[in-house]
């Protein structure tokens, strides 16, 4: 084979893969894109959900995620806590808050549209 055949050989070759990872970089951005777009949705949902939902309401589907004996709001908020290796941290509605996001971001609770 001559050096002039060697090379194109060689430059199709090379366009062939300058293609392939252009295609997978594409494929990656619109990944990425697309997974933006979930997170921006899911923290519009989480904050509708924390403003509409009851504190007692919040509390048992915590209490229920972790399997947490049924007792006081405070009790269960503590145990939920506790099982969770986390430092309670404001009000009760703020420890709701942070706990249900926590479980949701561990992914131990359904999406929140389905709630």
């Amino acid at each position: 084979p001559s050096r002039a055949g060697s090379r194109a050989a060689g430059s199709a070759g090379l366009a062939e893969e300058v293609a392939v990872a252009r295609r997978e970089r594409k494929r990656a951005e619109e990944g990425l894109a697309a997974e933006k777009a979930h997170s921006a949705q899911y923290r519009a949902l989480a904050a509708a959900a924390e403003k509409e939902l009851p504190l007692l309401v919040k509390v048992e589907t915590i209490r229920s995620a972790l399997s947490l004996p049924k007792g006081t709001l405070v009790a269960m908020l503590q145990a939920a806590h506790t099982t969770l290796s986390l430092e309670p941290d404001g009000g009760l509605l703020s420890q709701a808050n942070r706990l249900l996001r926590v479980l949701h971001e561990a992914g131990r609770l359904p999406p929140l549209s389905s709630a």
